[in-house]
């Protein structure tokens, strides 16, 4: 890093006297007021406002005192409504709330989004979001992901040399909004809040927060509002050349009163989002709710092994040695690196650490052979009591190039492994040996093989159950693992995977044939690459599905932006949880699938509802018709009725 000292204290309080805070606006405070707002301009409260008005002048103070204590009773349930809906939407921006590094009097702190300011200088690494409008000063191998302004999903290179003046969105530059997915910089802050290009890009598009089933509700109702003018008019016409035009009006308005379905306006304005965005009590946000039909609709779920499917722990379990077990756990720690630089040295670490198992300080490492995917081996090389030990840890085929074993001892050796792998577990070798001298090529040891050891990742408790759920529903499970094919089989038979014997891999993947012909009847696949997971996720939305997936790493997310549903964790970086449609804020598999299931309870009895509220309606109208020509006094009537259907309905869906 360069010598950037950045701004003082003094400068960051008069830049944000100056500029203000780096925010685009407060939205709570908005939708507070939009949710009160529409249902007061809802022509059904128009209506009911009229007829206590037509009460008020008739003198008629039973049913102006039953109205008005309806009225009253409606505002206080969808104002508590609002105050739970705000304490909700603040704990999403809770949840949301950026945090970025910048560089202060010399030093780099921890800030929060709004507290940037121009002139601030921004530390972006891989994962971060970049919260300004920024200079690149320095960078380093920076690519940006920055679809969210320039609608565009490829990876966008980026360096403080690559200067291009008529380049609308330029590459020396970074924007608000945007992500780092490979690199880092540091950037001088330019435009914050409502300056920024996403803000000026995106403040005259207007965001729609009805979800397409209150949409579908609405044509209906409006169909109905319609159908209750015409009767109105009618009615009054009638009953006005009969009675007086007073009179007339009054009729005119128990017809309209019955024919208005009331209770699905207030279930489509309040209860059902409520219901929805009550999910993030549950551990899981929705970040709207029109996401919120195609997440009762998903039909295959696409979830990573390691930390979904299982605990994403890697523990020691078995150990096959002919020397103490003790020694051969201390020789695979020596083969280690002292800080763990996989999932394999932490488990190592982590069983020693437990059992107790020190080393002595006074080994020296003279040599280390950093472990290689080609080789599949690690090595160090120690000095104790003036003489040369070497420890090596890696795959059995590997050791068995280095050490003097019989054909016989390959073989048990072999079948040794191949039992530990077909338990799902991980098996390292491990050997060790003095040596006369240090050798440049791992290869020229020769060193005595001392066991094997099995690492397991214990699935997830109940896991089994939730996996049983989706299959048992008509959600397919897909796993993505990066083991071999036999350690993929036996977690997918653990946790009851359909078809956990078929196993493809990524080469076969890439062999057409192999590819089409097992596809659809293959649910787990090992070895998986990047690249992978998106061909498998674009093949199942061509033949008709809806993909929900999973992702934790920042690698993941053309996983995220290709499927119809993606879903990340409260841990995933910055870039996953804005991509994502959905975020799970506890990261546990079980509850995305508890919160599917209560989508779709909260869908079925809603559309139940619907269907029950519209029989009553219809059968309403045809009694007011009726009654009216009685001369039968029915609109307070009406709305009692039709209270108590919607109480009915409250209890259903509180009931989910």
């Amino acid at each position: 890093m360069n010598d950037y000292v950045g701004l003082n204290d003094e400068e960051v309080k008069n830049s944000q006297q100056l500029y203000g805070l780096n925010v685009y606006n407060s939205q709570n405070s908005k939708i507070i007021a939009n949710s009160l707002l529409t249902l007061i301009k809802e022509p059904i409260f128009i209506i009911l406002l009229v007829l206590l008005i037509i009460y008020i002048f008739q003198k008629n103070y039973i049913f102006l005192i039953i109205l008005s204590t309806l009225l009253i009773i409606i505002l206080i349930i969808h104002f508590i409504s609002i105050l739970k809906l705000n304490k909700i939407l603040y704990k999403i921006n809770e949840t949301q709330k950026d945090e970025v590094k910048v560089i202060r009097n010399g030093k780099i702190s921890t800030i929060n989004s709004n507290d940037v300011t121009i002139n601030d200088i921004l530390v972006l690494n891989k994962g971060d979001k970049v919260v300004a409008d920024a200079i690149i000063l320095e960078s380093n191998n920076l690519q940006v992901y920055e679809a969210m302004l320039t609608k565009n999903n490829n990876f966008v290179s980026k360096s403080n040399t690559l200067v291009d003046k008529n380049q609308k969105y330029k590459n020396n530059y970074v924007y608000s909004e945007s992500f780092i997915v490979s690199g880092n910089c540091f950037a001088r802050v330019i435009n914050i809040g409502k300056n920024t290009e996403y803000y000026k890009a995106n403040k005259y598009i207007k965001s729609d927060s009805n979800s397409n089933i209150q949409k579908k509700i609405k044509k209906i109702v409006n169909l109905f509002y319609l159908l209750s003018l015409i009767l109105f008019i009618i009615f009054t016409i009638i009953f006005s050349l009969k009675m007086g035009i007073i009179s007339g009006i009054f009729y005119g308005f128990n017809i309209m009163i019955s024919v208005i379905p009331y209770p699905l306006i207030f279930i489509s304005m309040i209860l059902y989002p409520f219901n929805i965005f009550n999910l993030l009590n549950s551990g899981m946000l929705i970040k709207n709710l029109n996401l919120v039909s195609i997440v009762n609709k998903i039909s295959c779920l696409c979830i990573d092994k390691t930390g979904i499917v299982t605990e994403g722990e890697m523990k020691i379990t078995n150990i096959k040695t002919d020397i103490n077990r003790d020694e051969l756990i201390k020789h695979a720690l020596l083969a280690s690196s002292l800080t763990p630089q996989d999932i394999i040295e932490k488990a190592i670490h982590e069983y020693s650490s437990y059992f107790g198992l020190e080393i002595k300080n006074e080994r020296e490492i003279i040599k280390k052979y950093p472990f290689d995917k080609n080789i599949k081996m690690s090595a160090n090389v120690y000095m104790e009591n003036n003489e040369y030990y070497i420890y090596v840890k890696g795959s059995l085929e590997s050791l068995f190039d280095i050490c003097d074993i019989s054909v016989e001892e390959k073989f048990n050796l072999f079948n040794c492994k191949n039992d530990m792998i077909n338990k799902g577990l991980k098996v390292v070798a491990v050997g060790s040996s003095k040596i006369n001298k240090i050798e440049d090529d791992i290869f020229n040891y020769r060193i005595n093989f001392e066991g094997l050891i099995g690492i397991y990742d214990e699935p997830r408790a109940n896991i089994q159950k939730y996996i049983s759920y989706c299959q048992n529903n008509g959600i397919r499970v897909l796993m993505f693992t990066d083991d071999n094919k036999e350690i993929s089989s036996y977690i997918g038979k653990t946790v009851g995977i359909n078809n956990n014997k078929n196993v493809l891999n990524s080469d076969e993947l890439h062999n057409k044939d192999k590819f089409l012909n097992n596809i659809n009847d293959t649910n787990i696949f090992s070895q998986i690459k990047l690249e992978d997971k998106v061909k498998i996720i674009q093949y199942l939305q061509n033949n008709n599905e809806i993909v929900a997936t999973t992702a934790y790493n920042v690698e993941d997310i053309f996983s995220l932006i290709n499927s119809n549903i993606g879903i990340s964790f409260n841990n995933s970086p910055d870039i996953n949880k804005n991509i994502a449609s959905i975020t799970c804020l506890d990261n546990n598999f079980g509850t995305i699938v508890n919160n599917i299931k209560r989508v779709k309870d909260i869908y079925k009895v809603f559309k139940r509802m619907k269907k029950i509220i519209l029989l009553v309606d219809i059968s309403i109208i045809i009694l007011s018709i009726i009654l009216s020509f009685l001369n039968f006094s029915i609109p307070v009537f009406v709305i009692v009725f039709k209270l108590l259907i919607l109480i009915i309905c409250c209890v259903n869906f509180n009931k989910q």
